[in-house]
């Protein structure tokens, strides 16, 4: 067995060496790139950390070999195919999300993941009620519902967590609705998911980040087909987000839900007003084909109006002008919200990287 090794700070060439990888990138690589199942990436990742093989090229100098024995069941093929994985960048392929997150300048670290850092949020009410409407279409606005509720009801988890969850359930609501039109085939079940949990009566499949509860989950991508899983990454949702309402316009979104959400939290049961709360503001589309992929308007004053009187949210509800609608939405039954997304109407559709770019798109108008 090869011996543990430190990282270097500089490469053989007296170049500066790339940042060791955290915990929750060895397990990309491992589970992703290097199609291990993911019980085995679970027990090689704390494996390579304690070796200091924390960079790909060490852990490519490593060997196949060195790898497979470093971890008894770790068979030599698949050893094979993580070194494979860590090849310098003219041998294989790499997504966009590195030149990406680096234009930003930041970068994945052992610390935490980038895209734990907090998203606009607008508490100001008043300025929430001076804003304008937003041109959307349902996607974009069923994230940031999404996002509230995992916020209140999961607290402990990091911004990566929320993000990845809410767009797994986005992307699970779109599939099962185009397949209701015959857009696309049913969704199967993914296998391997270490858990599940529900969002506005959507269920989400869940995979742990690592070995410590605290560094939170995924929610697996419910559109992967290939090898192994994938789970749907957070920072190309911060970007869809921002370029969808701006960083204004999205501290406005954000604070108007977060603030019917609060309103509403003290109330039992409150999670299964969710799914009333977004169909009733939602963008207005065409039903079935038609309307599959287009935007509408949405009010962050219509939001407001579904908030709680005398609610929880830190400051006074909504307004004269909300009444009829938020006891509308307060009065939709509870099982509106365990619906199957199949049966939940014309939602928003799936966000994933658009080819090349590491951007999302809308893949119903771009396929």
């Amino acid at each position: 067995m090869a011996e543990p090794r430190p990282d270097n700070q500089t490469g053989p060439d007296g170049q500066a060496a790339e940042p060791p990888l955290g915990l929750n990138d060895l397990l990309r690589l491992l589970a992703k790139e290097g199609r291990l199942p993911l019980p085995l990436a679970l027990q090689l990742a704390p494996v390579l950390v304690r070796a200091g093989l924390t960079t790909r090229p060490a852990i490519a100098a490593d060997g196949a070999a060195g790898l497979a024995a470093r971890l008894p069941g770790l068979a030599e093929p698949q050893a094979a195919r993580i070194v494979s994985a860590c090849a310098p960048a003219r041998k294989r392929k790499r997504g966009p999300a590195a030149p990406s997150t680096a234009k930003r300048g930041r970068r994945y670290d052992a610390g935490g993941d980038p895209s734990d850092e907090p998203l606009p949020l607008e508490t100001d009410l008043a300025v929430v009620r001076r804003a304008r409407a937003y041109a959307t279409n349902r996607s974009p606005l069923m994230i940031l519902f999404a996002l509230a509720v995992l916020e209140q009801q999961y607290p402990e988890l990091p911004v990566s967590s929320h993000l990845s969850l809410a767009q797994a359930a986005a992307t699970r609501l779109a599939r099962a609705k185009a397949a209701t039109i015959g857009l696309a085939a049913p969704l199967a079940e993914p296998a391997g998911a270490s858990g599940s949990l529900t969002v506005m009566g959507i269920r989400v499949d869940t995979i742990r980040r690592g070995t410590d509860a605290a560094a939170g989950v995924w929610g697996l991508d419910p559109e992967h087909d290939g090898d192994g899983l994938a789970w749907a990454e957070p920072e190309p949702v911060r970007r869809y987000l921002l370029r969808v309402f701006g960083e204004h316009g999205l501290g406005v979104m954000r604070g108007a839900i977060r603030h019917v959400v609060e309103s509403w939290a003290a109330e039992p049961s409150w999670e299964t007003r969710a799914w009333g709360w977004y169909c009733t503001v939602r963008p207005a589309v065409q039903p079935g084909r038609e309307g599959w992929g287009q935007k509408g308007s949405v009010d962050p004053k219509t939001i407001l109006a579904l908030a709680r009187a005398g609610g929880g949210g830190g400051q006074a509800a909504a307004g004269e002008d909300g009444g009829a609608e938020a006891a509308a939405a307060a009065e939709a039954p509870a099982e509106a919200a365990e619906q199957t997304a199949a049966a939940a109407a014309a939602d928003g559709g799936p966000v994933e990287p658009a080819a090349g770019t590491g951007e999302p798109h809308d893949a119903r108008r771009d396929p």
